[in-house]
Order: C-alpha cells, then sequence, then structure tokens
C-alpha cells in the first residue's frame, strides 16, 4: 500500500470508526471518539505538511548559486595562477609565488576537489 493510498484511506477508517463508536466503546473503554479526533487531527497536520519538492527547492536553489560561485572562484584562481606562472617562470619562484597566493591554504581533503561539484571535468 503507498502513502497516497493511505492518504485517501484513513480518514474513511477514522470515520468508519466514529459511525459506529459506540460499538468499539462497548469493546473496549480506551476507543473513545476522542481517540478519533485526536487520531484525525493528527492526520490532518501530517497532511498539511510540504511535500519533498517543497522542503527540497531551497536547497537546490542554493546549491546550483554555490556551484556557479564555485566556478568563477575556480576560473578567478585559474586565471591568477596564469599571471603567476607567466610573471614567475622558474618552477621554485612560481612555485613560492604560488603558496604565496594561497594555494597551501587548504589542506588536502578540506576544500572539496572541483570535478566533486560539477565544476570541472573528470566523473
Amino acid at each position: 500500500m503507498s502513502q497516497s493510498d493511505l492518504a485517501l484511506l484513513l480518514p474513511l477508517a477514522w470515520q468508519n470508526y466514529l459511525d459506529n463508536q459506540p460499538k468499539f466503546g462497548n469493546y473496549k473503554s480506551s476507543y473513545s471518539a476522542a481517540l478519533a479526533a485526536e487520531a484525525l487531527a493528527r492526520f490532518r497536520a501530517a497532511d498539511a505538511l510540504p511535500d519533498d519538492a517543497a522542503r527540497t527547492a531551497n536547497a537546490e536553489l542554493t546549491r546550483g548559486e554555490l556551484l556557479e560561485q564555485g566556478r568563477e572562484f575556480l576560473d578567478a584562481w585559474q586565471q591568477l595562477e596564469g599571471y603567476i606562472e607567466g610573471a614567475f617562470p622558474a618552477p621554485t619562484a612560481y612555485k613560492a609565488m604560488r603558496e604565496a597566493a594561497g594555494h597551501g591554504s587548504y589542506e588536502r581533503g578540506q576544500a572539496p576537489h572541483p570535478t566533486r561539484l560539477g565544476l570541472g571535468g573528470g566523473a
């Protein structure tokens, strides 16, 4: 039985319970009209909750914005790296200036790799 099936059947089941509540109450005193009212109130509250699309919409929008910003940052870093390489062609000078620009500020594994964010090539 699917969740949508339950959403259709539960109100009917509780209404049937209310229609026959005296019989249920005679069988067991805890089967009261208050039980049905509470169950229906909980069902309506749960049914009023936003669905999956509504709950995830803001996160999807934010992710898209972050991916775009990540692409911009990656492009800017690659451009800066190109400037450094052009200005300091000697391998040791290039490495030192690239480190001075902040390349070594990120410990390996802390900053996500661009390909894992969908920013660059690879899988």
